[in-house]
C-alpha cells in the first residue's frame, strides 16, 4: 500500500534523460536496435554525450553511445552519431547538424544510408506526451512500441494487470516465440563466419560472400522482429500474462541486430578498401605501362641524337687544339713586334675565328637536344641530362681556351704594355723594399744604439713614403689596365701591401726599441746618482775617523780640523742624496708614458734605488747628529782646559 502522503523531493538539476523510439510500425531498417533510454555521462568535444541505459530489454554487452563529434577531423565527420564508443570505429546513425542537444529527426540509418524519419530522439520528460499520443494513435504496435510501453509502465504503478489467461496457453505463446527467435543462433554463427572470412587477406569476392550471408540473416532478423511484436500485440489482447516473456524475447533480437548492423557495416568499409585499392593498382599498371613505352621511346631518341651531339662537341674541342698549336710561338715571353709574330698574330685570329663558329654550332646542338630531354620520361631524361652536362661542361671548358685567343692582338700589345709597367712598378717597389731589408738589419742587432735606432727612423719614414709612392703609382695604372697588364699590376699591389706590413711592423718595433732605451738610460743615470751618494757617505766615514781610535784625549786644535772635514762630508753627502731623490721621483713619473708593459721593469728599479738612497740619508742624519754632539765634547774640553791654564 502506498502511503498517504508522498513527500515531494527538492528540485534538483539532473543529467539529461533522452528517449530513442521508432514510430514506424514495420522496421526493415533495424531501428530497433538504437531505441532506448540514454543516460547523460559527460561532455565531448564541448557537448554531453550519453550512454543507452541497461533495462531487462537492453543487454550490457552491447552498449550504445550518443555523442557529438566536431570538425577537427573535416566536415564529413562531424556532427552528431550513435556509435559503440564516443569517437569509436563502430557507428550506426549520424545527424550532420550541429545542435546542442541531439535533433530530434532528421537521422541516417545506417549513418551514411537516407534519412529515417520514423526514428525519433527526445528529452525524457517532452517524450511522454507524445509517446502516449502515439500509441493512442496507432492500433498495432511493433517491437519498438514495447519501450514506450515500459516508460507509461513505470510511471503508472497503480495500474491493474490484465485479467489472465490459461499457464498453459501462456507457455504455449511464449515457447512458439521463442522458436522464431532460434535464427539469433544462426545469425551469432554466421557473424563469426563472416569475421573469420574478414582475417587476413580477403578478396572481394570472398567479401561478396560476407555481404550476402550477414545481408540473408539480417532480413531473417527483420522477419523474427515482425513477428515477435506481432505476437506481442497478440498476447496484449488475449493473455497478457504472457507479455513479459515475450518482451523479455526482445533484447536477445535487438543485440544479435546490432552485431549484424555491427559485422555488415565492417564488411562494406573492408569492401569498399579493397575496391579502391584494386582501383588504385589498375591505374597503377596502367601509368606503368604508359610510363614503359615513354621511356623505351625516348631511350631510342636519345640513342640517335647523343651521337651527333658528341661528334659536334669534338669537332669544336679540335678547332680549340688548332689555335693553340698556331699560338704557341706568341706564348713566350714578349718581345717587340716583328714579322714573325704579327704572322703568327694574323694565324690565331684566324684559326681563333673559325673555331668560335665551330664552337656556337656545337653549342647549339647541345642546348636544342637538353631542352628537348627535359621532356623525356624520367628514367631516360636523368640519363639524357647527364650525358648532355657533361658535354656542357666540355664545352665551357673549350670557350675558356679559345677566349683569350679572339683578341690575341690586343692581348699581346698588353703584354708588351705590362712587361714595361711592370719593370718600372718592380724598380719603385725594389728601392723602398732594400730600405726595409736594411732597417731590419739594424733591429736584429742587438747592439744598435739609441744613436743608431734614431737614424732608423728617419729611414722607416723614408721607406714608408717610397712605398706610398709606389703603390699610388700602381693604382693609378690599374685603373685603364685590362687583362694580363692588370694581373700583373694587381700582384704588384699585393707585394707593396706586403711591403707596407712590413714597415708598419718595423715602426712599432723600431719605437719598442727606442723606449727600451730610454728606459736603460733612465735607470743607468739613477744608478749613478745613487752610488754618487753611497760614495760621499763613505767620506764621512773616513771623516770621522780620528775619533774612531778609542783615544778620548785628542787635542782640540785637531779635533777642530775633524769637526770641519765632518761637516763638509756631511753637506756634500746630503747633497748628493737630495739630489739622487729628486731625480729618481721626477723619473718615475717620466716613465709613466711608457707603454706599462715596457716599463716595469725601469719602475721596479728607479723604486728600489729610492729605498738606498733613503737608507743613505738616514746614516746621515746619524753621522750629522754623532758630529754635532762631537762639537759638544771638544767645546767642554777646550773650556775646560781655558780654566786648568787659569
Amino acid at each position: 500500500m502506498k502511503p498517504a502522503a508522498a513527500t515531494k523531493k527538492a528540485v534538483t538539476t539532473n543529467p539529461l534523460t533522452l528517449v530513442v523510439y521508432c514510430t514506424a510500425e514495420d522496421d526493415d531498417g533495424g531501428l530497433d536496435a538504437l531505441v532506448g533510454e540514454y543516460d547523460q555521462m559527460g561532455a565531448n568535444h564541448g557537448k554531453k554525450y550519453f550512454k543507452r541505459r541497461s533495462t531487462e530489454n537492453v543487454e550490457e554487452d552491447s552498449p550504445v553511445f550518443l555523442y557529438f563529434w566536431d570538425n577537427r577531423d573535416g566536415v564529413e565527420f562531424s556532427g552528431w552519431w550513435f556509435g559503440d564508443k564516443v569517437g569509436g570505429a563502430q557507428v550506426w546513425s549520424r545527424h550532420q547538424k550541429a545542435d546542442t542537444l541531439p535533433p530530434r529527426t532528421g537521422w541516417c540509418i545506417p549513418w551514411d544510408g537516407p534519412v529515417q524519419p520514423e526514428f525519433i530522439v527526445e528529452p525524457a520528460k517532452a517524450s511522454k506526451a507524445s509517446k502516449i499520443s502515439n500509441i493512442a494513435d496507432t492500433p498495432v504496435k511493433t517491437a519498438s512500441s514495447t519501450v514506450v510501453e515500459e516508460v507509461i509502465d513505470d510511471d503508472d504503478e497503480d495500474e491493474t494487470p490484465a485479467p489472465a489467461a490459461t499457464t498453459k496457453s501462456n507457455d504455449e505463446r511464449v515457447e512458439r516465440a521463442s522458436e522464431q527467435i532460434s535464427i539469433a543462433i544462426e545469425a551469432n554463427q554466421a557473424i563469426e563466419s563472416a569475421n573469420a572470412m574478414m582475417q587476413g587477406d580477403v578478396s572481394e569476392d570472398g567479401l561478396r560472400v560476407v555481404e550476402e550471408l550477414l545481408q540473408s540473416q539480417m532480413s531473417a532478423m527483420t522477419d523474427a522482429h515482425k513477428a515477435l511484436g506481432a505476437e506481442t500485440q497478440e498476447a496484449r489482447r488475449k493473455s497478457p500474462d504472457s507479455v513479459n516473456g515475450l518482451i523479455k524475447l526482445t533484447p536477445r533480437l535487438k543485440t544479435m541486430q546490432s552485431k549484424l548492423m555491427a559485422t555488415l557495416g565492417q564488411a562494406k568499409q573492408l569492401f569498399k578498401k579493397k575496391e579502391q585499392e584494386a582501383e588504385e593498382l589498375k591505374k597503377r599498371a596502367k601509368a606503368d605501362e604508359v610510363q614503359l613505352e615513354a621511356e623505351q621511346r625516348d631511350a631510342k631518341v636519345l640513342e640517335n641524337a647523343l651521337p651527333v651531339a658528341m661528334e659536334a662537341v669534338n669537332e669544336a674541342e679540335d678547332a680549340i687544339d688548332t689555335v693553340l698549336a698556331v699560338a704557341s710561338p706568341l706564348s713566350a715571353d714578349a718581345e717587340e713586334m716583328n714579322e714573325a709574330i704579327l704572322g703568327a698574330i694574323k694565324e690565331t685570329e684566324e684559326a681563333a675565328t673559325k673555331a668560335k663558329t665551330t664552337l656556337q654550332k656545337a653549342r647549339n646542338k647541345v642546348n636544342m637536344n637538353t631542352s628537348a630531354a627535359k621532356k623525356f620520361a624520367p628514367e631516360a631524361q636523368k640519363v639524357a641530362l647527364a650525358e648532355y652536362s657533361a658535354l656542357q661542361e666540355k664545352l665551357a671548358h673549350a670557350e675558356k681556351q679559345l677566349s683569350p685567343y679572339l683578341r690575341i692582338r690586343k692581348e699581346y700589345e698588353q703584354k708588351l704594355v705590362a712587361k714595361k709597367v711592370t719593370a718600372e712598378v718592380a724598380s719603385k717597389l725594389g728601392a723602398a723594399e732594400v730600405q726595409v731589408d736594411k732597417l731590419l738589419g739594424i733591429l736584429e742587432n742587438a747592439d744598435a744604439t739609441e744613436v743608431d735606432l734614431k737614424t732608423s727612423e728617419g729611414s722607416v719614414a723614408s721607406a714608408k713614403s717610397g712605398l706610398a709612392s709606389a703603390m699610388k703609382f700602381v693604382e693609378s695604372r690599374m685603373a685603364t689596365a685590362q687583362g694580363v697588364l692588370k694581373e700583373d699590376l694587381a700582384q704588384m699591389l699585393e707585394r707593396g701591401k706586403e711591403s707596407q706590413k712590413k714597415v708598419e711592423t718595423l715602426r712599432v718595433q723600431l719605437k719598442e726599441r727606442m723606449e727600451q732605451c730610454q728606459l736603460k738610460n733612465v735607470v743607468l743615470q739613477g744608478a749613478k746618482k745613487v752610488q754618487h751618494a753611497e760614495d760621499l757617505l763613505q767620506q764621512t766615514t773616513v771623516a770621522e775617523t780620528p775619533f774612531l781610535k778609542g783615544d778620548e784625549s785628542i787635542p782640540v786644535s785637531e779635533a777642530s780640523a775633524a769637526l770641519t772635514a765632518c761637516d763638509d762630508a756631511a753637506k756634500a753627502a746630503e747633497t748628493a742624496v737630495n739630489q739622487a731623490e729628486a731625480f729618481l721621483k721626477a723619473k718615475l713619473v717620466e716613465v709613466k708614458r711608457f707603454p706599462e708593459a715596457a716599463r716595469k721593469n725601469a719602475t721596479d728599479e728607479l723604486t728600489n734605488y729610492q729605498v738606498q738612497v733613503e737608507l743613505v740619508g738616514e746614516k746621515i742624519a746619524a753621522f750629522k747628529s754623532d758630529t754635532a754632539q762631537r762639537k759638544t765634547n771638544v767645546m767642554l774640553q777646550e773650556v775646560t782646559e781655558s780654566i786648568v791654564k787659569a
